[in-house]
């Protein structure tokens, strides 16, 4: 996010990719993104992550190697609403922000 290129519409095998404002981002965010396990290919730290919003495509520039990450607002069973996003090259899962 503090790199991030420009925003682009598209769409995934299950759901489209918005492109806009709609998942927020926290003003916490982790030093190095935490990667998290994942079960059913779902997000899981200290328990199963729920999707509350998402997902929005952010992009690297292309002299700074190619990224692309599909940021989602989820929270845990407790109410902790984290900012987590998914590679999109690995789908692998991380937690980049943790909301107040």
């Amino acid at each position: 996010p503090e790199q991030a290129g420009p925003l682009e519409h598209c769409h995934t095998a299950d759901t489209t990719v918005s492109t806009d404002a709609e998942v927020a981002q926290p003003l916490w965010l982790l030093p190095k993104p935490a990667p998290l396990q994942q079960r059913d290919g779902q997000p899981v730290w200290n328990g199963p992550m729920a999707i509350l919003r998402g997902p929005q495509r952010l992009r690297g520039n292309w002299w700074q190697g190619e990224q692309q990450r599909d940021y989602y607002l989820a929270s845990d069973c407790h109410g902790g609403r984290y900012w987590l996003f998914r590679d999109a090259r690995t789908r692998r899962w991380f937690v980049q922000g943790i909301f107040a």
